[in-house]
């Protein structure tokens, strides 16, 4: 059996997540995290309680496990380390265009993210906040669409969030969608970039569904980007502590973020478009095809059944 895996749960067992499970578990766990802490013991067994028991105990079973990320392997490695695996990216096929014109140099750069209602570690206000702060702050016009806006957002995002998102002339916010075609297509081959905050995710696909449109990305150097992404965008500094538990499903508080260098970044790849979307064509023609995926998936099964 082969197994195709993304990522799994590694939140520190903060209140907040105590408050997930029932009073008996909680009551166990609250003792646990007495002895061991937040990102011990404890912390294992409330993940695997809360999510990881499934992926768990298909692993068990399973006589190869193909990760969808070098991090999704690492992060699995602290339980399954001597289970035979491989990596396999995602991949989508292409659609981007060939060129897009430079913008005059008074039109906003136009950014695109996707966004997530409930997820803490897609940062949602942080990437709303980075937005406001470059064009209120610095004079620098950015033309923001939210494709998938619900109005919720996750804990820890401050409260006049909403209203920056509404309120603002500069933030287009659309509603939730069902596929990456039509309308949405359309956005994604219209902006200069997708923008993302997001923090260690294994193998964030409204990435790569927004590369297969022609867009390059600006996003923080964490979890699977770097696999996705290579040189077709620019990765910043996650400032990770390295910490195998972390905040991500319940808590806030992820590592800081440099708003100059990010903003330096979505001006650097808005104006080399020609350069950055070619880079964005190069990593599908060698890496991020489905046909390129599929073999790689075939030449797994080969190397398994012999």
């Amino acid at each position: 059996m082969v197994l195709r895996v993304d990522g799994l749960y590694f939140d520190k067992l903060s209140d907040r997540h105590l408050r997930a499970f029932a009073w008996p578990v909680r009551l166990v766990l609250r003792g646990l995290r007495a002895v061991f802490g937040q990102k011990g013991l404890a912390a294992d067994l409330a993940n695997f309680i809360s999510g990881n028991w499934s992926g768990f105990t298909r692993m068990l079973f399973a006589d190869h496990i193909v990760y969808q990320s070098a991090y999704s392997r690492e992060v699995y490695a602290r339980y399954f380390r001597w289970k035979p695996s491989s990596v396999v990216v995602n991949g989508e096929q292409y659609q981007g265009g060939e060129r897009v014109p430079v913008a005059a140099v008074d039109d906003p750069i136009r950014v695109v993210t996707v966004f997530d209602s409930w997820r803490p570690s897609k940062r949602m206000g942080e990437t709303i906040e980075f937005v406001r702060w470059a064009n209120e702050v610095k004079g620098v016009p950015l033309a923001f669409t939210l494709l998938g806006y619900t109005g919720r957002f996750s804990a820890d995002t401050p409260s006049e969030t909403r209203e920056i998102v509404e309120g603002s002339r500069y933030i287009e916010a659309l509603p939730p969608f069902a596929s990456f075609d039509g309308a949405v297509g359309e956005v994604l081959q219209r902006a200069d970039l997708y923008l993302t905050f997001s923090h260690r995710d294994a193998c964030p696909n409204v990435v790569i569904e927004s590369m297969a449109r022609g867009l390059p990305v600006v996003a923080i150097d964490s979890g699977g980007m770097a696999d996705i992404v290579g040189d077709a965008g620019i990765l910043l500094p996650a400032n990770d502590d390295g910490s195998y538990f972390t905040a991500a499903r319940y808590d806030g508080g992820f590592p800081p973020i440099a708003f100059e260098e990010v903003l330096q970044a979505v001006q650097a790849v808005a104006g080399n478009q020609s350069q950055f979307r070619a880079k964005v064509r190069q990593r599908f023609e060698t890496d991020l095809d489905l046909a390129l995926v599929a073999d790689r998936y075939l030449k797994v099964l080969e190397s398994v059944s012999k």
